[in-house]
């Protein structure tokens, strides 16, 4: 699993050793940050379990969010979200120990980095870009340009 402090072992070589199918593995927004700077990137993967197991999880700096630099935003930390067949959700930040039956998930999301720079030092053709993409809101993109001066 990815997750900042381990290798990315390759889909393949997990399936192949280890009861499950990773369901997707993917780059996606995973906070939206005030003051317009942006959606933050991380990435998720989903394991699907296929016969029961006894899964160890020790994410020990996960919970450590990436720090910002010159002004800008420290990153959202990463967390592990156990889903059961049954629809039941439980999210894991630190250590945990627990057994998985088969159709259980489990998503592991990888914290984003920190941010670099202050909003307001932000070009405002960047922010409307971020805004026409859909990675920040109208009013995220308002408190930007006011920061901006316009």
């Amino acid at each position: 699993m990815l997750h900042g402090d381990n290798r990315d072992i390759p889909i393949e070589v997990q399936e192949a050793l280890y009861p499950v199918q990773i369901e997707s593995y993917a780059c996606v927004p995973i906070r939206r940050v005030p003051a317009g700077i942006g959606a933050e990137l991380g990435t998720i993967k989903s394991y699907l379990v296929y016969q029961p197991v006894y899964r160890t999880i020790r994410f020990r700096t996960l919970w450590l969010p990436s720090l910002g630099l010159f002004g800008g935003q420290s990153a959202t930390p990463g967390w592990v979200e156990v889903e059961r067949k049954d629809a039941r959700r439980s999210i894991l930040l630190k250590e945990s120990e627990l057994p998985m039956a088969a159709g259980d998930r489990l998503h592991v999301f990888a914290g984003g980095g920190g941010g670099y720079g202050a909003s307001e030092t932000r070009n405002r053709n960047a922010v409307q870009a971020d805004l026409d993409s859909g990675l920040i809101t109208e009013e995220h993109a308002m408190g930007t340009r006011m920061a901006l001066g316009g």
